[in-house]
């Protein structure tokens, strides 16, 4: 009988691997003795954690619960951390109550599990279970309680336990040291970061590529080159991990050098063979405009791996070249390499830049034969995808295969409809959503705020909706508020905006720039003025939307001291060499008549394009400067920037103003001649405004006639004008036929023949 089995009985079964049959024994000796020798426990415990079954595992842990079995420590902290292993934390934490009195290695072992399991308060609330138990901290326990901290984003529990290092000797352990530095990383303050690593007496590669990743991860380029090289003038040598981290920094352009320099220490240090190296590599390159430099990489790469073709495929996303994403996609498909999420993710984006619903739907038809086709992230790329490609049918066809969606392929749904102006629809899979029980979020409410117009009417409206934000308590979250603001603004609701905008917990830069937005569209530029000043009071960095924000609103209301303040703030931020502040500086010192101003802003420009050069001629053109503007023609074309359709209209206006004919024919001819640009129906009206000036109305009704174009209102509009300050009314007819063909509820035209009438009557004395 079982109950007679015996030690050697269950080390037996348990090498032959019959643990169930084990267990079934020990079972039965409880039933007939209530107790199990502890010889016969500690053989199939030791026996059960020598195998690497995660059943076994877990029929010892069913045991060990059902029968209140206490665990000594030993035993305790090993089950935990092959639980740990599999991922089971819930198994994990089973086990940790089964201990009475648990040492020091094994509330190391359960805080760890949390924090490694991604529950980092759980983690933190073990942590003082452990100082409230009498228990002495040491750096294994530490280095868990810190990863808890990072997991959560906790960074005053950081602080605090920053604080119980500091009370032992561990904080010379360079592992504790690095692990303070990675929480204070990514709990995002790298101040404290830097503060830990500059306190190390030595620092290892780890130290160093921990504080590297920080500034990178969070856009402070400057620093992480500094550091890098910092490092490297120190002796220590750089890993990929290193190289990596660097890479991420080089996101512009304007890093292409740094990147290549980076590239050829790693080629240095014999790095280039990393596939994950080699994979940043090719992305470093496509971001800075180099996917030349990213296809050399690529083609130097084994080809094995699915990550290498995503980064490809990722390049060229980045350079808007989708066809080039299909082709690397055929050509992975014939090196028999298999696609994973990452990959369809890149060809929906391509056929979604190609507007190719056909592609599309060849892709998708390659996706449903794999077991992807369930994945929440490609469905919801499928249905964006289509939508975006004109095909709402079919992003519904795709919803409907759900069998239950996730509220993110809801709000997925909702936003397409809203994309194609479709409200109604937007509207009615709210309600459906709603009445599936499922629980908007954030992105559903900023989703059908866009949705809400004033002339929407029927069982939403915006102001219900925003009493809906309410009742689930989502008012005072930011980015549900920015949206509650942009609706009411498009609503003309000023004060409904500011309401809403005054309750916000927190206000970000885009609460901000979207309130003085609305008050300079709705023409209260003073009070835009007045948000900024207390935007300033509260601590607030504005960005470039804030001060092309503000630069609008004083170019309206065109008072120089503000202006010029304005430019002494935009000069104090650095944000003078954007090339959009630039040309919004430029044009509101224009505005104000502020020209000498204008010209001493383009002289610092380091930015100056085409839009740059407009904005300054158009500027000297209306103020009638015809000598400075030509001058800035040629000095535009002697700086290798080609004028365009917009020069010479600014150009031509000028002329114009001032009736200088001979020079405008000569403008109109050099722009199709020397510089190829074909005139406009603008620039053939501003011709025909010099030639009626100039008495020539028959020539310019001649010019209207005959342009490749069709004649509009305003080129009509101008000869009638013309035909009546000079009394020609054979011509000021005809254009009066024009023009009542083009618009006949248009009272201008009827107005002018009238005049002409009168002045022919008035001079042949008719009554």
């Amino acid at each position: 009988m079982c109950s007679n089995y015996g030690p050697n009985d269950f080390k037996r079964l348990c090498k032959n691997g019959k643990f169930l049959e084990a267990f079934s024994a020990a079972d039965c000796i409880f039933a007939v003795h209530g107790e199990l020798p502890a010889r016969v426990f500690y053989t199939i415990v030791q026996s059960c954690l020598r195998e690497a079954s995660l059943e076994h595992h877990q029929h010892l842990l069913g045991f060990i619960v059902r029968h209140k079995l206490v665990l000594d420590s030993v035993t305790g902290c090993r089950l935990i951390r092959r639980f740990t292993l599999h991922r089971c934390l819930p198994e994990s934490n089973q086990v940790f109550k089964c201990l009475e009195n648990p040492n020091k290695h094994v509330w190391s072992a359960i805080i760890s599990a949390n924090a490694t399991l991604g529950q980092g308060e759980k983690a933190l609330e073990l942590y003082h279970q452990m100082l409230d138990s009498g228990t002495e901290p040491d750096g294994h326990i530490f280095v868990a309680a810190l990863k808890g901290c990072a997991k959560a984003g906790a960074l005053w529990e950081g602080r605090q336990i920053e604080s119980d290092i500091r009370g032992t000797s561990c904080m010379s352990n360079i592992i504790v040291a690095n692990a303070l530095t990675d929480m204070y990383v990514k709990c995002e303050s790298l101040e404290d970061a830097s503060r830990v690593f500059a306190e190390m007496p030595n620092r290892d590669r780890i130290a160093w590529n921990t504080l590297i990743w920080g500034y990178a991860a969070h856009g402070n380029s400057w620093q992480a080159f500094t550091l890098f090289f910092d490092m490297l003038r120190e002796g220590m040598e750089p890993d990929s991990a290193t190289i990596i981290s660097v890479l991420k920094t080089c996101n512009d352009n304007k890093y292409a050098v740094d990147g290549k320099v980076v590239h050829a220490l790693a080629v240095e240090e014999s790095l280039e063979s990393d596939a994950r190296l080699g994979n940043a590599l090719i992305h470093m390159y496509a971001v800075c405009g180099n996917i030349d430099d990213s296809c050399r990489v690529f083609d130097n790469m084994p080809k094995n791996l699915v990550t290498t073709w995503n980064a490809m495929m990722s390049g060229y996303i980045q350079e808007s070249k989708p066809t080039k994403v299909l082709s690397i996609f055929q050509l992975m498909q014939q090196k028999g390499v298999v696609p994973n999420q990452v990959t369809f993710l890149c060809i929906i984006k391509a056929c979604t830049e190609m507007s190719s619903i056909d592609s599309g739907k060849q892709v998708h038809g390659f996706i449903i034969e794999t077991s992807i086709a369930e994945d929440v992230t490609i469905n919801n790329a499928l249905i964006d995808m289509y939508a975006k490609c004109g095909g709402m049918d079919e992003s519904f066809w795709v919803f409907n295969t759900l069998q239950l969606p996730a509220i993110i392929t809801w709000n997925t749904l909702i936003s397409c409809l809203t994309y194609h102006k479709q409200a109604h629809r937007a509207f009615k899979c709210f309600n459906e959503m709603l009445q599936r029980e499922m629980q908007p979020d954030q992105a559903t409410f900023v989703n059908i705020l866009k949705a809400c117009s004033p002339e929407l009417f029927g069982a939403w409206s915006g102001f219900e909706v925003h009493a809906f934000i309410i009742w689930t308590g989502f008012e005072q979250e930011t980015i549900v508020g920015n949206s509650l603001i942009d609706m009411y603004i498009r609503f003309g609701e000023l004060i409904d905006a500011q309401n809403v905008f005054d309750k916000l917990w927190m206000r970000d830069i885009v609460s901000w720039n979207t309130m003085m937005a609305g008050c300079i569209h709705h023409l209260y530029n003073q009070e835009a003025l007045f948000l900024f000043e207390q935007m300033h009071i509260e601590g607030v960095e504005p960005d470039c939307a804030t001060l092309l924000c503000l630069l609008k609103a004083c170019s309206d209301i065109l008072v120089e001291d503000q202006v010029n303040s304005l430019f002494h703030i935009i000069i104090e931020s650095g944000s003078e060499f954007d090339a959009a502040i630039q040309n919004s500086i430029l044009n509101m010192y224009i505005k104000c008549g502020g020209l000498k101003n204008a010209s001493c802003v383009y002289c610092r420009l380091s930015n100056i394009d085409s839009v740059t050069w407009n904005a300054l001629i158009a500027g000297h053109a209306e103020h009638g400067d015809n000598r400075i503007v030509q001058h800035l023609l040629k000095s535009m074309d002697n700086e290798g920037v080609s004028p365009d359709s917009t020069t010479f209209l600014s150009i031509l206006s000028s002329i114009g103003h001032m009736g200088l004919l001979i020079e405008g024919r000569s403008v109109f001819q050099i722009m199709q001649d020397d510089y190829g640009v074909l005139p406009m129906l603008s620039h053939f009206n501003c011709l025909v405004d010099l030639l009626g000036r100039a008495g020539l109305v028959k020539e310019a009704e001649d010019l209207l006639q005959s342009m490749p174009q069709t004649p509009d209102i305003i080129g009509w509009t101008s000869l009638l004008g013309h035909c009546e300050t000079h009394s020609d009314f054979e011509v000021g007819k005809r254009s009066y036929n024009n023009f009542v063909s083009l618009n006949n509820e248009d009272a201008t035209g009827y107005v002018l023949v009238w005049k002409i009438l009168s002045q022919l009557r008035f001079n042949n004395g008719a009554d």
